[in-house]
C-alpha cells in the first residue's frame, strides 16, 4: 500500500495523484506482467519511489549487464553493482545537503560493491 498526498506541478495546472502515476506507467494489457502479481506490484512500487539526485556520470562510466538465466527463466536480482569510489562520492554528495553534514548518519553498507580497475 502506498500513500500519496496529491500535489501540483506546472504552476498548479497538473495534479499529481495516485491515479495519475498509475496511468503514467502505461498499459500492461496483454503482457505477462499481469499474470505475475509480485512483479506487477514491484513495477508499480517503482513509480511511487523517489531517488535523491547525487552525482552525474557519463555514458562511458557505466555499462548494462544482461539479466541472468535463459528464457523462460530470465531474471535479475534487481541489484546493480557500484565501485567503492563511486559509492563514497555519492554518499559524500548526499551528506552535503543534510543539516548535520552526515555526521549523524552511517554510509549504507547493504550494497554490493564492485571494484573496477581504472
Amino acid at each position: 500500500m502506498w500513500y500519496l498526498n496529491p500535489f501540483y506541478i506546472d504552476n498548479g495546472f497538473t495534479e499529481i495523484n495516485a491515479d495519475y502515476i498509475r496511468r503514467s506507467l502505461g498499459s500492461f494489457e496483454g503482457t505477462k506482467l499481469l499474470r505475475q502479481p509480485s512483479k506487477y506490484a514491484a513495477r508499480i512500487a517503482q513509480a511511487f519511489t523517489a531517488t535523491d539526485p547525487s552525482v552525474r556520470i557519463r555514458k562511458d562510466q557505466w555499462e548494462e549487464v544482461a539479466d541472468l538465466g535463459e528464457e523462460p527463466y530470465l531474471y535479475t536480482d534487481g541489484v546493480g553493482t557500484i565501485s567503492k569510489r563511486l559509492a563514497q562520492e555519492i554518499w559524500k554528495t548526499l551528506c552535503k545537503d543534510r543539516r548535520d553534514g552526515g555526521s549523524l548518519s552511517v554510509m549504507p553498507s547493504a550494497v554490493r560493491l564492485h571494484s573496477i580497475s581504472s
